[in-house]
């Protein structure tokens, strides 16, 4: 009776060890169990952060394998690449891959495809769901998500702090819409990632649209290292971005996209002690062309012009205390040993820094501009600005912001009412000669207009004069 007793109690502890050992799942390559979901070499620096970066991850396997072929990983930063992402969804062999270095990533080899057999009811926390539909490689992965930005806003106040979460994956192939008074995503917590399905695409297809925007940050709060990953943002009524924190909060977009938004701005970079922005829209009675933003008390008039002649670059009205005037129109990058274009500041930074990064921006109906930057920081990664239509600027920077564009940056078929790029004398422009645009129209500059020192084009009113240089882009 013993013995029998001791062979079931043997044969039951096989059977957990063996279970045990499926549901970990043994990786050939490391000669271990594959990491589980909750381990760091699955997560990764956020993309363009330079501040407190990672090395390696907490399984040491893994990072071993991964660091012999990549030494980055270990030695400089445990990035996106280390841990693998998609270069060419058709072709699975690449998938989630390393681009530096091919075949060396922790999907490749530490067995990442391993983990959505992990993936169960069991796993969801919070508001989280199984979501319905399947990534953009459409081979039925479980994904566990949100398919409410409701649902998400109470999880990233609450989880966020409570479990330290900080990845949010929002359910692939799903339309979030929004009321019209909706404030949208509302990050809290430092690190905080927000990405499409469970590799990050813009091909998995999440889309929110309308609210009055998509993404609010707190005047209040200091966030760093926030990343969103693969969202398109459509249909809002006020701005998609309200990025209102203060000058140490900066955030991440990468392959995000922002298609036929309407109200005033598409992305709005203004430090304001205020949840709700108020904003006063100016009717002219003498005129039909008289437009509207803003300036410190909430307002900026992009001054009326009543009459307006071209005569080789020079703008003028009629009204000597009220006019526009170009000077020294030139084409951007005619002089061939110019690398860059640069309007430097001294002004201290007021709000907060934004990095998009292969981001585009099509179609977009807005009463000011697309991008608004006042007193804080833009950087713009391999962008395209295409067919917009905007009553001030494309991409407007005042108040001592600063607006760096690279070469792979593209403006095409743009209507502004004043200029495609405008900086006011306080900020600073980084323009590589390289970067290209065509088509793009302006009824005072087409393409780059550069505020002189002292000039007053966002003053308003009469007797304000606004004198600058207008400079084309590259073809």
């Amino acid at each position: 009776m013993i013995r029998n007793i001791l062979s079931i109690i043997l044969l039951l502890n096989i059977k957990s060890s063996n279970c045990q050992k499926q549901k970990e799942k043994y990786c050939l390559d490391t000669n271990s169990t594959t990491p589980p979901k909750t381990s760091n070499c699955w997560d990764w620096n956020p993309v363009d952060s330079i501040k407190n970066l990672r090395t390696g991850c907490d399984n040491i396997q893994c990072q071993d394998a991964v660091c012999s072929c990549d030494a980055y990983c270990c030695e400089t930063s445990w990035d996106l690449a280390c841990v693998g992402y998609s270069t060419d969804s058709s072709n699975k062999e690449n998938f989630k891959d390393n681009p530096f270095n091919n075949g060396c990533s922790a999907h490749r080899l530490c067995c990442g495809p391993n983990l959505n057999m992990e993936l169960s009811e069991d796993d969801i926390v919070g508001n989280q769901v199984i979501c319905n539909n399947t990534g953009s490689d459409g081979d039925g992965d479980i994904t566990i998500g949100y398919n409410s930005i409701d649902d998400l806003n109470k999880d990233i106040s609450s989880l966020a702090l409570e479990h330290n979460i900080e990845l949010y994956i929002l359910c692939p192939n799903t339309i979030y819409e929004l009321d019209e008074s909706h404030s949208g995503i509302k990050p809290i917590k430092n690190t905080t990632r927000i990405q499409c399905g469970a590799d990050g695409s813009s091909t998995n297809n999440c889309t929110i649209i309308g609210g009055n925007s998509h993404i609010l940050f707190n005047y209040s709060i200091v966030v760093v290292d926030v990343v969103f990953q693969g969202i398109t943002f459509s249909e809002s009524l006020g701005a998609s971005l309200s990025a209102w924190g203060p000058s140490a909060s900066y955030a991440s977009f990468l392959d995000c996209h922002w298609m036929n938004n309407v109200g005033y701005d598409t992305v709005d970079i203004l430090y304001q002690e205020s949840d709700y922005r108020r904003r006063h829209l100016l009717h002219s009675t003498t005129t039909t062309n008289e437009k509207y933003s803003y300036n410190n008390d909430n307002e900026i008039l992009f001054q009326p012009i009543t009459n307006k002649n071209n005569n080789n670059g020079l703008l003028k009205t009629e009204n000597n205390n009220n006019h526009y005037f170009l000077r020294n129109k030139q084409t951007h990058g005619q002089n061939n040993n110019q690398k860059r274009i640069i309007q430097e500041n001294t002004s201290k930074q007021t709000s907060m820094t934004i990095i998009f990064n292969d981001c585009s921006f099509i179609n977009n109906r807005q009463n000011i501009g697309v991008i608004l930057n006042v007193g804080g920081i833009v950087q713009l990664i391999k962008c395209r600005f295409i067919s917009n239509t905007v009553s001030g600027v494309t991409v407007g920077v005042a108040g001592g912001g600063k607006l760096l564009v690279d070469p792979q940056t593209t403006f095409i078929n743009n209507t502004n009412y004043f200029s495609t790029l405008f900086i006011d004398y306080k900020s600073s422009l980084t323009l590589n000669i390289d970067t290209t645009g065509y088509n793009n129209t302006g009824s005072i500059c087409n393409d780059v207009f550069r505020e002189d020192y002292g000039s007053s084009c966002l003053g308003g009113g009469s007797g304000n004069a606004c004198g600058g240089s207008c400079t084309e882009f590259r073809k």
